[in-house]
């Protein structure tokens, strides 16, 4: 079912469609894993331009989370390559996985933004988003006090300076103890 309304969620992150993600709830009360078609949605919802979408996708991804569903890693493997195409804002997904963590769902959301980081990281110039990114994840990581190894990160804190960008990626890497993490 996900794989057939794909096409109408993404029209709500890339154009200007209202409500095209707000079956996704309805698709996460299904029974089981949702498979890649809905990990997919779920990360054109997460940047869908209008709040209805944003808050339909944070709504599902609490579904699938409390019911064990949530390949959060997927869905972060998604939101990176359409971030990384360029194909969805990315600063639309920061307030939908901020709600997630205050809904309680820290390690998910932990788990989706460290699939998500490494290629923004490497990126030559991070896509808009990727700081706000960053905090969430130093936030997450420091509050589940679970470790995982994001590539690229100690790349970022060497550049030095006082950009925001490292200065978010030195707090992620000190969350992290980046120099203990194998």
């Amino acid at each position: 079912m996900a794989a057939h309304l794909l096409r109408e969620i993404a029209e709500a992150a890339q154009e200007d469609v209202r409500e095209g993600a707000t079956i996704l709830p309805a698709l996460a009360e299904c029974t089981g894993a949702g498979g890649p078609a809905l990990d997919l949605a779920l990360a054109y919802g997460l940047c869908a331009r209008h709040e209805v979408d944003r808050v339909a996708a944070l709504d599902a991804l609490l579904m699938l989370a409390a019911a064990g569903n949530l390949d959060a890693p997927a869905v972060g493997g998604h939101l990176r390559a359409l971030a990384a195409d360029g194909q969805v804002t990315l600063t639309r997904a920061a307030t939908p996985l901020r709600d997630m963590v205050a809904a309680g769902a820290r390690l998910s959301t932990w788990r989706l933004l460290a699939a998500v980081l490494p290629p923004l990281l490497a990126a030559p110039t991070p896509p808009r988003g990727t700081p706000d990114l960053l905090t969430l994840a130093a936030e997450t990581a420091t509050a589940t006090r679970v470790r995982i190894e994001v590539p690229g990160l100690a790349d970022v804190v060497a550049r030095g300076g006082g950009s925001r960008l490292v200065t978010e990626a030195r707090r992620l890497a000190a969350a992290l103890d980046v120099t203990h993490v194998k």
